[in-house]
């Protein structure tokens, strides 16, 4: 097993919609059997891992930004701009 990360196939952007759309399905899904929620669930612990990794990753990006583009950002507008992508109202 190597230890370099594998190539991304999709841009990050299509990932996290997909991502979206799978967990709205889940949240929708009817009743199903045991069997299957010992799956789904084994898939949901696994996507988390990834997802804490990601969101480190994404984390550690914005930090070191903060001597570029970002960083040119006044506070306001960056929190509006955040909360404007996440789907929640803006409050300084």
């Amino acid at each position: 097993m190597s230890l370099l990360p594998e190539s991304t196939i999709l841009p990050l952007t299509v990932a996290a919609a997909h991502l979206e759309a799978c967990a709205a399905e889940l949240d929708r899904a009817p009743e199903t059997h045991l069997g299957e929620i010992v799956a789904v669930l084994k898939h949901l612990v696994a996507g988390q891992r990834h997802l804490s990794g990601a969101l480190t990753g994404l984390a550690e990006r914005v930090g070191k930004a903060r001597f570029g583009a970002l960083a040119a950002m006044p506070s306001a507008e960056m929190a509006a701009f955040i909360a404007a992508n996440a789907g929640e109202s803006t409050r300084l």
